[in-house]
C-alpha cells in the first residue's frame, strides 16, 4: 500500500493550522542582536544552548509525535492487510478441502 499526502500551504498558513503564534518581529529583532554580538565577541555559549533549548525540545517532541502517529497508521494498513490475507487464504484452503461429491453416490 502506498499513502503520499501533499499539503501546499504558506508558513502563515501551517502556524494558523497548528495554532502557533506569529513571532517573526521578534525572531527578526532577535537575529538583529544576535549577529551584533557575534560582530562584537559578546556571545556565551550556554546562554545560546539556554534560549534554543526550548524550541528545539519543542521541535523534538513534535517530531516524534508525528513519527509514532505515522507509525501507527501504517500498523493498522499492515494489520487490515495481513487480516485479509488471511480470511482469502483461509476460503482458499477451505474450498480445497471439500470432498469431491461422486455422481456415483445415491
Amino acid at each position: 500500500m502506498k499513502i503520499n499526502i501533499s499539503i501546499e500551504a504558506t508558513p502563515q498558513e501551517i502556524r494558523e493550522v497548528f495554532g502557533l503564534p506569529d513571532i517573526q518581529d521578534v525572531q527578526g529583532l532577535f537575529l538583529k542582536q544576535f549577529q551584533q554580538n557575534l560582530k562584537d565577541g559578546q556571545v556565551d555559549k550556554d546562554v545560546v544552548s539556554e534560549f534554543m533549548g526550548p524550541s528545539l525540545q519543542f521541535s523534538k517532541n513534535f517530531m516524534d509525535s508525528m513519527m509514532e502517529n505515522m507509525e501507527s497508521m501504517l500498523n493498522q494498513a499492515n494489520q487490515s492487510t495481513s487480516n485479509q490475507q488471511e480470511t482469502m487464504k483461509d476460503s482458499s484452503s477451505s474450498k480445497s478441502k471439500q470432498q469431491p461429491v461422486s455422481s456415483k453416490e445415491y
